[in-house]
């Protein structure tokens, strides 16, 4: 069935409706500014609902994303009660797992790195960690703890910005698909969903892995690609640990409702998101083979997801030079969640107000231009 928008003409359109395009349809909404949001699917339904809810608000890097992470893990804290719904973050710690020599060396880097600025990182080592966390194996040799990391359900978080834009006056229109961009006298005005022309002054492209695509109909060259990542929870047990366990490979975190996510890494294999039967049996060994606790549980459910993946696994944020109407929050990774919010708050004041003083310039397309 084809869906025709009894709309024709709007300021703002989103295309996305994942932890950036709902964020930014929020903090535009609260100000007074209310976005068409459109997504093919639904909300969270690609990257943002393919992740293991796991916030590393120390874990941007130093220079470039780690005020991203910082700042996001603080608009968390204030959208526990900002929005209307619950969004299930809690500051309960990440521990960043080493079991071998040259892992530990890249904790104690990353631990080290931290310290200089003043964050709230240290080293444990040896036994030093069980005693924090009693279930980890002896082949845990030491990690990084950071307290101030969290965790967040990635669904619910991103379903409630989008109903609190929407109940400000924000508009969501699930499955439209956006097919390309209007483009005339060097400047977007609109979209074309299912052969339908929507005009618009301002298009925000937050539509992950496929924001290439759509960008490609402007001309636009857009180097972000798809990444899999692949997921398993298993059913509810009795707690565990309140930390996100993280390991090189893999991580984890309890739900407040007992089942464990485990994910994951990035696959290059394009828009497949064919679950891999040995990938996944590989995650449950390491996950045996660090918390023996879980040697037994019952894996519920499987699933993958696509992630925007960029060239130097930085995301893309601002404006198009030579191309007035289009902003792009995309290419975010692994790591929507953990940039999301502060990326799309940056993009905001922009558009509210012409500037941010959140440092993005690292994020500029420009960086691609040959």
């Amino acid at each position: 069935m084809t869906t025709r928008l009894d709309i024709d003409r709007t300021d703002i359109v989103i295309v996305g409706a994942g932890i950036l395009g709902a964020s930014l349809a929020y903090f535009l909404a609260r100000s007074g500014v209310y976005p068409l949001v459109l997504d093919r699917v639904g909300p969270a339904a690609e990257a943002s609902g393919a992740n293991a809810g796991m916030i590393g608000a120390s874990g941007g890097t130093p220079g470039t994303t780690l005020p991203l992470s910082l700042l996001s893990a603080k608009l968390y804290d204030q959208a526990s009660s900002e929005l209307d719904e619950p969004i299930h973050f809690h500051r309960s710690g990440r521990l960043l797992l080493a079991h071998s020599a040259s892992d530990l060396a890249e904790r104690e880097t990353y631990a080290r790195e931290r310290q200089r600025l003043g964050l709230n990182v240290e080293m444990l080592y040896g036994d030093e960690v069980r005693e924090i966390e009693p279930i980890l194996s002896d082949k845990v040799v030491g990690a990084a703890y950071a307290p101030d990391d969290g965790k967040i359900d990635p669904i619910r978080a991103t379903v409630a910005y989008l109903n609190t834009a929407c109940r400000l006056g924000a508009r969501f229109e699930p499955g439209v698909e956006v097919e390309s961009l209007i483009v005339s006298g060097g400047a977007v005005r609109g979209v074309v969903v299912n052969g339908q022309r929507v005009a618009a002054e301002r298009v925000v492209l937050a539509a992950g892995a496929w924001s290439g695509i759509i960008a490609e109909t402007a001309g636009i060259k857009l180097p972000v690609v798809p990444g899999r990542g692949q997921m398993l929870v298993t059913a509810p047990v009795q707690p565990v640990t309140p930390r996100v366990l993280r390991a090189v490979v893999i991580g984890m975190r309890q739900m407040d409702e007992g089942n464990v996510v485990i994910g994951s890494e990035v696959e290059f294999v394009g828009y497949d998101k064919e679950v891999a039967p040995m990938t996944l049996a590989r995650y449950c060994r390491l996950i045996k083979d660090t918390i023996p606790a879980l040697a037994e549980v019952t894996v519920q459910r499987v699933w993958a997801g696509v992630r925007p993946m960029t060239p130097d696994n930085l995301p893309i944020v601002g404006g198009v030079r030579g191309l007035a109407g289009l902003d792009l929050l995309t290419g975010h990774g692994r790591s929507g969640m953990t940039f999301g919010p502060a990326s799309a708050l940056a993009l905001a004041e922009i558009i509210l107000h012409g500037k941010t003083a959140i440092p993005i310039e690292p994020f500029s397309l420009d960086r691609f231009s040959d």
